[in-house]
């Protein structure tokens, strides 16, 4: 027996347009909380215990649901969670300041739009930068990267994500500083079919990346003094060809 779920019909030319379409309208919302759990790593008969409110809001309007998503705390704690396709739930692994492991798991409560209020739902700072693109030999402005991950702890030092389209990234952040530089892009290739596939970038300085609120960026690798700056080793982008006039 065949079950057919769904049936999508794309031009010659735009294959897989109406796919993105349904993922833009599913990753509207992109402001997330779950309640969370934790109990010791390789205990499966251990009880779970009640852990603080998960809220998390990563985007780049590259219109795709998370599927993965980690983080570091200043504290030392680090945590790293997969998601249901849906964003219902999500499975993954705690570890503590002082080296215990966990397994982490969360029940979605809350999911809205992004708006600039969204800031006001958590004691943890939301961070906003301005980001440019290399395609066709220059650098063209993009889309705003938000980031706020909020667990109830230390503000967090360090930020990785993936998307349900391929696109993945990390983030360093840190003291004060005025732009970020991407050490190395990572493209999905869905947009290969289409003509749209992303060009990597030449080797070397691949994408800036100014910090629009100018507070707790990071510096990664030295640099001469009075110049500051963070290093994105990995971040997925849809780095578009240029279209003919």
């Amino acid at each position: 027996m065949l079950w057919l779920y769904r049936i999508t019909l794309d031009p010659v030319g735009e294959r897989g347009r109406s796919e993105r379409a349904r993922l833009a309208e599913a990753a509207r919302d992109s402001v997330f909380a779950y309640r969370t759990e934790l109990r010791p790593a390789h205990s499966a008969t251990a009880p779970w215990r009640a852990a603080p409110r998960l809220l998390f809001h990563v985007d780049r309007d590259e219109n795709s649901l998370p599927a993965q998503l980690g983080w570091r705390g200043e504290d030392g704690t680090e945590s790293a969670i997969s998601f249901q396709s849906n964003m219902s739930d999500f499975h993954g692994c705690h570890r503590a300041a002082d080296g215990t492991a966990y397994e982490y798991r969360g029940h979605l409560s809350d999911r809205r739009p992004f708006s600039e209020d969204t800031q006001n739902l958590s004691a943890s700072p939301l961070h906003r930068f301005r980001t440019e693109e290399g395609w066709g030999g220059g650098w063209h402005a993009s889309h705003e990267l938000r980031l706020l991950v909020d667990d109830g702890g230390a503000p967090v030092e360090r930020v990785t994500w993936r998307d349900q389209r391929g696109n993945s990234g990390v983030a360093v952040l840190h003291a004060a500083a005025s732009e970020v530089e991407v050490a190395g892009v990572e493209a999905s290739d869905e947009f290969d079919d289409g003509g749209e596939g992303a060009e990597q970038p030449p080797r070397g300085r691949a994408q800036q990346v100014a910090d629009v609120r100018r507070h707790r960026l990071a510096r990664l690798r030295s640099r001469p003094p009075g110049r500051r700056r963070l290093v994105l080793p990995d971040v997925g982008e849809r780095l578009r060809r240029p279209r003919p006039p």
